[in-house]
């Protein structure tokens, strides 16, 4: 018997990954004080990689 799969821990997503959770969770209604900090996490990270890859 194959031993079951464990699923990674959030802190260990890449920024990548964080960024499509971060997506698909603002794509669902949520309360207005969550989203809002979704969406703050979510500039945050997807200005960090522009400015990673820019360079």
């Amino acid at each position: 018997m194959m031993p079951a799969a464990k699923a990674r821990p959030v802190d260990h997503l890449g920024i990548r990954d964080r960024i499509e959770m971060l997506e698909r969770a603002l794509c669902r209604p949520l309360p207005y004080g969550e989203r809002k900090e979704l969406r703050a996490e979510y500039l945050l990270l997807t200005e960090l990689m522009e400015n990673t890859y820019a360079e």
